[in-house]
This record gives structure tokens, C-alpha cells and sequence, in this order.
């Protein structure tokens, strides 16, 4: 197993370039999943056309679901790579990885079962029973409840991951969590309900409530998406900085690696 490792960690995969292409494909990619939905939107309720629902970002367990468990897991991936390189070079606090890949391993099976699409339901049923009630909306989000661990969970790797970052990569982190942060915004924003309520007591703007709706969906998918893509980028920037150095005892200067 030892050996395996070794041979694992050795071997490098990625390179500046290739990390800003793949990067940049993913954004390209995520980019255009929006781009179909905007296009199928208008068509999704037809019963003839029940398959463009594969593309629909208000469905889940489509494509664009698919995508964003496969964001997480390549982040999971990208961490236990880290892992792998960190341990053939005896860095300390090379662990922190497993915490990295575990915790977005979590976040695909999440993403995979959508449980924070039925949150609301689980929180009825199983959290609050017998206290429930409708003044208590705030707790069926599921942001509500997850934006305590994600700070937890930012706390303890900002200040690892900003020690192995080069410049371009800390820039990549700060972005990644603008954006995690603005999706749980988004999310918690989408579901007080008195914005929506005021829209529709209103003749005049009733009519906006769907697209509004439709808007703040698209901004919170994209914002996770991006979120998980630039933090991806942070990983793979420090791979094509560590990898070449696995055989060495010490890591080239951060500020090394070529800018972006």
C-alpha cells in the first residue's frame, strides 16, 4: 500500500496550463447549462417536450444535477490527490486534506439524494413535529441550517489552504467562498416569502413573482456551481506547484507559480 502511494504520488497529472484549461472548460460548461435552461424554460411544460427537463435547473436529478454532485466530487478527488502528494513529501497538516475530501464527498451524496430539495419536509417531520409552525419558515431552508457548518468547515481549512496557495489560487479561494456565501444568500432571500406576497398583492407586479423566482433560482446554481469550480482551481494550482517537487524536501515559493 505504502509503495502504491508512492508510485500515486510521484507520478504528476497536472500543470499550470492544464489546470487554467480545465478551469476553464468547467466554467464553459457550467456556463452553457444556463444558457440551456434559458432556452428550454419556455418549452418544459409541454408534455411532448417532457425530456427537456433533462436540462431544466428547477429539476432534479437531471444533467445539471449530475453536473454539480460531479463538481463536488472532482473537488473531493482534487483534495485526495493533495493528500497523496503532501504525504510522499512528510508535509505537516497533510490530514487536512482528508477533512477537504470528506467534507465535499458529503456534499455529492447530498447533492446526489437532494436532500436539501426536500428539507422542508425532513424538518416537519423529523426535526420539529410537534413544535411546528408557520412562523418558523425559516427553519425548513435548508441554508439555514447549513451556513453554521460551512462556516465551521471554512474556519478550520481557510488558514491551511491559504499558506499552500500561490496568488492566483488565494484570489481562487476568496472567490469561492464570495460565492458559497452568495448562494445560501440567495437561497434564504428566495424563500421569504413577504417579498413574494407583496408582488402578488400588487396587480401591477404579480406578474414578475415567477420570473423573479426563476432569476434567484438560476443566480443560487450558478454561484454553487462557480463556487465548487474556483475552488477546484485552488487545488489544482497547488498540485502543478507541488507535484514537481515530490521528490524534494522543500515547496518552490508560492508566488512561482505563473500568474494568471
Amino acid at each position: 500500500m505504502k509503495q502504491l502511494i508512492q508510485h500515486l504520488a510521484l507520478k504528476p497529472v497536472v500543470t499550470p496550463s492544464t489546470s487554467r484549461a480545465f478551469r476553464n472548460g468547467l466554467l464553459s460548461a457550467a456556463a452553457f447549462l444556463i444558457l440551456l435552461d434559458v432556452l428550454v424554460e419556455p418549452f418544459v411544460c409541454s408534455a411532448k417536450q417532457s425530456w427537456l427537463r433533462l436540462f431544466w435547473l428547477t429539476d432534479e436529478g437531471n444533467i445539471p444535477t449530475l453536473f454539480a454532485g460531479l463538481l463536488w466530487l472532482l473537488v473531493a478527488a482534487g483534495a485526495a490527490r493533495c493528500y497523496l502528494v503532501d504525504h510522499r513529501r512528510s508535509l505537516p497538516d497533510a490530514r487536512f486534506w482528508l477533512l477537504i475530501a470528506l467534507a465535499f464527498c458529503c456534499a455529492f451524496l447530498e447533492e446526489t439524494v437532494c436532500l436539501h430539495e426536500r428539507w422542508d419536509e425532513f424538518v416537519k417531520l423529523v426535526v420539529l413535529p410537534t413544535a411546528w409552525n408557520s412562523n418558523r419558515w425559516f427553519l425548513t431552508v435548508w441554508a439555514a441550517w447549513y451556513a453554521p457548518l460551512l462556516a465551521l468547515f471554512l474556519g478550520i481549512i481557510l488558514p491551511f489552504l491559504w499558506q499552500r496557495s500561490s496568488s492566483p489560487a488565494r484570489l481562487s479561494l476568496v472567490l469561492s467562498v464570495v460565492l458559497f456565501a452568495s448562494s445560501m444568500c440567495i437561497e434564504f432571500g428566495a424563500q421569504m416569502t413577504f417579498l413574494t406576497s407583496w408582488l402578488q398583492n400588487n396587480h401591477r407586479l404579480e406578474r414578475l413573482v415567477e420570473p423573479l423566482r426563476r432569476v434567484l433560482y438560476i443566480a443560487e446554481e450558478g454561484a454553487e456551481n462557480a463556487g465548487a469550480i474556483a475552488f477546484l482551481f485552488v487545488l489544482t494550482e497547488y498540485l502543478a506547484l507541488a507535484e514537481p517537487q515530490s521528490g524534494r524536501c522543500k515547496l518552490t515559493k508560492p508566488d512561482a507559480v505563473a500568474r494568471i
